[in-house]
């Protein structure tokens, strides 16, 4: 029978954590190392953006001249989920406005917005499945601002929407516009 002496450590599993580290190669530290300070790169060039306001809201303006009418569109370029967006237009005419004003907005761009109210309301709102027209009557003055209250819907993909916008005075064509909202989540 063999005793055991009291003043010596009992066998222990080995729990050496040096191992690991010993068994690590060189080009394995400069693989962790560089993705390491990748990372951190990525995280403060992300940081230094949203300081920047690169990820807020930014708006854009598109003018257009026809038939003797004056249009200026301003939209939101980026705009982040929930936040108010932007989407004016403005007539301008040497004459007056005496027809109705139409205008054609792409569904592609309303259905990753919420639009709560169109100022002023329009006589008459007719939608289909790629467009919703807006008709309003003849405004009678030279000038005529039509504006949608709308939100970037906080449900919506975040990504590129592409809009279309087609004013009409009368039959008559007067501006087309194509334009892009950048949604950021």
């Amino acid at each position: 029978m063999s005793a055991t002496r009291v003043d010596e450590p009992a066998a222990r599993p080995d729990s050496d954590t040096t191992i690991e580290a010993r068994q690590t190669t060189m080009g394995q530290v400069k693989r962790g190392y560089w993705l390491r300070l990748l990372f951190l790169v990525v995280v403060a060039a992300f940081v230094a953006m949203a300081v920047l306001g690169v990820f807020g809201a930014h708006t854009r303006q598109l003018q257009a001249n026809e038939g003797g009418v004056s249009s200026q569109l301003t939209y939101a370029q980026t705009t982040r989920r929930g936040l108010t967006t932007a989407w004016e237009l403005q007539l301008t005419s040497a004459k007056t406005l005496d027809q109705q004003i139409t205008v054609v907005l792409d569904r592609r761009w309303l259905d990753r917005m919420s639009v709560q109210r169109v100022v002023p309301e329009p006589s008459s709102d007719a939608t289909d499945a790629s467009a919703e027209t807006l008709t309003f009557d003849a405004p009678g003055t030279r000038t005529f601002a039509i504006s949608l209250d709308a939100n970037a819907d906080p449900s919506a993909k975040p990504g590129r929407v592409p809009g279309h916008a087609t004013v009409r005075v009368g039959s008559r064509t007067v501006a087309r516009f194509s334009y892009r909202t950048m949604v950021w989540p």
